[in-house]
Protein backbone atom coordinates (compact mmCIF):
# COMPACT_ATOMS: atom_id res chain seq x y z
CA UNK A 1 0.00 0.00 0.00
CA UNK A 2 3.11 2.23 0.64
CA UNK A 3 4.19 1.96 -3.02
CA UNK A 4 0.67 3.01 -3.90
CA UNK A 5 0.37 5.76 -2.11
CA UNK A 6 3.74 6.98 -3.80
CA UNK A 7 2.65 6.53 -6.78
CA UNK A 8 -0.54 8.22 -6.23
CA UNK A 9 2.25 11.37 -4.46
CA UNK A 10 3.98 11.02 -7.93
CA UNK A 11 1.22 11.14 -10.16
CA UNK A 12 0.33 14.80 -9.74
CA UNK A 13 3.97 15.48 -10.10
CA UNK A 14 5.97 13.11 -11.48
CA UNK A 15 5.47 11.62 -14.99
CA UNK A 16 5.18 8.18 -14.22
CA UNK A 17 6.17 5.04 -16.56
CA UNK A 18 2.92 3.05 -18.43
CA UNK A 19 3.61 0.26 -15.87
CA UNK A 20 2.87 2.23 -12.78
CA UNK A 21 -0.05 4.29 -14.26
CA UNK A 22 -1.44 1.02 -15.14
CA UNK A 23 -1.00 -0.10 -11.68
CA UNK A 24 -2.37 2.80 -10.23
CA UNK A 25 -5.39 3.10 -12.14
CA UNK A 26 -5.89 -0.89 -11.25
CA UNK A 27 -5.93 0.13 -7.51
CA UNK A 28 -7.82 3.13 -7.97
CA UNK A 29 -10.54 1.40 -9.53
CA UNK A 30 -10.69 -1.38 -6.55
CA UNK A 31 -9.89 0.79 -3.84
CA UNK A 32 -12.78 3.39 -2.15
CA UNK A 33 -10.11 4.63 -0.05
CA UNK A 34 -7.51 5.43 -2.82
CA UNK A 35 -10.32 7.20 -4.19
CA UNK A 36 -10.88 8.86 -1.32
CA UNK A 37 -7.01 10.21 -0.63
CA UNK A 38 -6.62 11.10 -4.83
CA UNK A 39 -9.99 13.75 -4.24
CA UNK A 40 -8.56 15.03 -0.90
CA UNK A 41 -4.89 15.52 -2.66
CA UNK A 42 -6.85 17.38 -5.19
CA UNK A 43 -8.66 19.14 -3.30
CA UNK A 44 -5.60 20.38 -1.25
CA UNK A 45 -4.16 21.39 -4.46
CA UNK A 46 -6.63 23.11 -5.61
CA UNK A 47 -6.93 25.37 -2.53
CA UNK A 48 -3.28 25.93 -2.54
CA UNK A 49 -3.26 27.03 -5.84
CA UNK A 50 -6.00 28.74 -5.46
CA UNK A 51 -4.39 31.37 -2.76
CA UNK A 52 -2.63 34.44 -3.89
CA UNK A 53 1.41 34.57 -3.69
CA UNK A 54 2.56 36.30 -0.63
CA UNK A 55 5.22 38.69 -0.89
CA UNK A 56 7.03 40.31 1.53
CA UNK A 57 7.12 44.03 1.91
CA UNK A 58 9.52 46.36 1.16
CA UNK A 59 13.22 46.33 2.94
CA UNK A 60 11.49 43.42 5.30
CA UNK A 61 14.93 41.61 5.36
CA UNK A 62 16.17 44.91 6.50
CA UNK A 63 14.44 45.14 9.38
CA UNK A 64 14.56 41.63 10.46
CA UNK A 65 18.64 41.89 10.40
CA UNK A 66 18.25 45.36 11.87
CA UNK A 67 15.98 43.63 14.69
CA UNK A 68 18.25 40.46 15.12
CA UNK A 69 21.22 42.95 15.52
CA UNK A 70 19.56 45.29 17.90
CA UNK A 71 18.35 42.07 19.97
CA UNK A 72 22.05 40.41 19.81
CA UNK A 73 23.79 44.07 21.00
CA UNK A 74 21.17 43.34 24.08
CA UNK A 75 22.06 40.30 24.87
CA UNK A 76 25.69 40.76 24.68
CA UNK A 77 25.34 44.31 26.85
CA UNK A 78 23.52 42.37 29.66
CA UNK A 79 25.80 39.31 29.11
CA UNK A 80 28.79 41.83 29.81
CA UNK A 81 27.49 43.77 32.40
CA UNK A 82 26.98 40.40 34.66
CA UNK A 83 30.29 39.21 33.37
CA UNK A 84 31.76 42.78 35.22
CA UNK A 85 29.89 42.49 38.33
CA UNK A 86 31.39 38.26 38.84
CA UNK A 87 34.44 39.87 38.04
CA UNK A 88 34.15 42.82 40.80
CA UNK A 89 32.76 40.35 43.61
CA UNK A 90 35.95 38.74 44.00
CA UNK A 91 38.15 41.54 45.03
CA UNK A 92 35.35 43.18 46.80
CA UNK A 93 35.09 40.07 48.93
CA UNK A 94 38.46 39.66 49.72
CA UNK A 95 38.35 43.14 50.49
CA UNK A 96 35.78 42.77 53.21
CA UNK A 97 37.34 39.47 54.58
CA UNK A 98 40.60 41.40 55.25
CA UNK A 99 39.00 44.71 56.34
CA UNK A 100 36.90 41.99 59.08
CA UNK A 101 40.37 39.99 60.00
CA UNK A 102 42.40 43.15 61.09
CA UNK A 103 38.81 44.74 63.26
CA UNK A 104 38.29 41.87 64.53
CA UNK A 105 42.36 41.57 65.32
CA UNK A 106 42.41 45.27 66.58
CA UNK A 107 39.53 44.88 69.10
CA UNK A 108 40.63 41.26 70.64
CA UNK A 109 44.18 43.34 71.03
CA UNK A 110 42.72 46.00 72.78
CA UNK A 111 40.78 44.00 75.42
CA UNK A 112 43.61 41.63 75.93
CA UNK A 113 41.15 38.45 76.10
CA UNK A 114 40.65 36.29 73.08
CA UNK A 115 36.89 35.86 72.80
CA UNK A 116 33.98 36.26 70.36
CA UNK A 117 32.27 39.06 71.93
CA UNK A 118 35.48 41.30 72.05
CA UNK A 119 36.43 40.32 68.10
CA UNK A 120 32.82 41.79 67.16
CA UNK A 121 33.36 44.15 69.51
CA UNK A 122 29.73 43.29 71.80
CA UNK A 123 30.07 43.85 75.50
CA UNK A 124 29.61 40.77 77.56
CA UNK A 125 26.02 40.64 79.26
CA UNK A 126 24.68 38.13 81.53
CA UNK A 127 21.74 36.74 82.26
CA UNK A 128 20.40 39.24 84.82
CA UNK A 129 21.38 42.40 82.85
CA UNK A 130 19.76 40.83 79.35
CA UNK A 131 16.20 40.47 81.45
CA UNK A 132 16.46 44.04 82.93
CA UNK A 133 14.33 46.74 80.98
CA UNK A 134 16.51 49.28 81.53
CA UNK A 135 19.65 47.85 79.29
CA UNK A 136 17.77 48.65 75.88
CA UNK A 137 17.90 52.51 77.02
CA UNK A 138 21.29 52.24 78.29
CA UNK A 139 22.82 50.24 75.13
CA UNK A 140 20.92 53.35 72.96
Amino acid sequence: MKRIRKLLFRSFDDHMNKRDQDLLKKHLTFSDELKKEKAELELIRSVISKNEEYKFKPHFSDCVMSAIKEKSYQESYEETFFQSLIGLFKPVAIGAMVLLIVMMSYNIFQNKKVSFSNAVAIPEINVEVAFDPVLPLILE
